[in-house]
């Protein structure tokens, strides 16, 4: 009888270790985003007027530390820590990075006709 209870307390570790080591890789993945561009910029803040601190490859996966408006702070292989575009990460349809698709553009409408925009007090 002592050796049927014993295996199965080695049945019920082996799936408590297989259950955790499965709840672990989720939150991993969970927590990283995957390069689809061509070359990413890792930057040392959020935003494209800051220096680059790496360039990452296609397909390499980024740990992400925290979110800001619409950039993520990454670490890349457990030291580099920099911010990069969350659309160049979580979009699929841009493949090559330029520096115009790390920009955001800011459309100011209802300028023209009656309405002359800013007018300049100097």
């Amino acid at each position: 009888m002592k050796k049927i209870w014993e295996n199965k307390s080695w049945i019920v570790a082996t799936l408590v270790i297989a259950v955790t080591f499965f709840v672990l890789i989720l939150a991993l993945e969970s927590n990283s985003v995957t390069v689809k561009v061509n070359q990413l910029n890792i930057r040392s803040g959020p935003s494209v007027t800051y220096s680059v601190k790496a360039k990452v490859k296609q397909g390499q996966r980024l740990q992400v530390i925290s979110r800001k408006s619409n950039w993520i702070k990454v670490i890349y292989k457990h030291k580099t820590i920099g911010w990069v575009a969350a659309w160049l990460v979580q979009n699929s349809s841009v493949q090559n990075v330029t520096r115009l698709s790390e920009a955001t553009i800011v459309l100011d409408p209802g300028h023209g006709g009656s309405d002359t925009g800013a007018l300049s007090m100097s």
